[in-house]
């Protein structure tokens, strides 16, 4: 917009109460215009990506809406969903 380009940046760190600086680099630009891509595909098809259920949740604020150990449990939900559309474990309807 400025026509000036922008070398480098810096992320604050709240818990550690430290900055790091982030040199920016063609390949970062370049992977950063493919996950603007992707983002705004998603936003269009109003899909939004599975939790990660790792350890970026465990101080996560959203972590009570998305509810990663649920999602995670593979096990339990598909369990779940043959309670839920009354399905046999081997794919049968009851």
């Amino acid at each position: 917009m400025l026509n000036v380009k922008v070398e480098k940046g810096a992320i604050y760190w709240h818990g550690s109460r430290e900055r790091n600086e982030v040199v920016f680099t063609d390949s970062m630009r370049e992977r950063l215009e493919e996950v603007v891509v992707a983002v705004h595909e998603m936003l269009a098809k109003n899909v939004v990506p599975p939790p990660v259920n790792d350890k970026r949740c465990k101080d996560c604020s959203l972590k009570e809406s998305c509810l990663p150990d649920v999602i995670g449990n593979k096990a339990m939900n598909h369990k779940a969903i043959c309670n839920l559309f009354l399905v046999d474990e081997i794919g049968g309807t009851r």
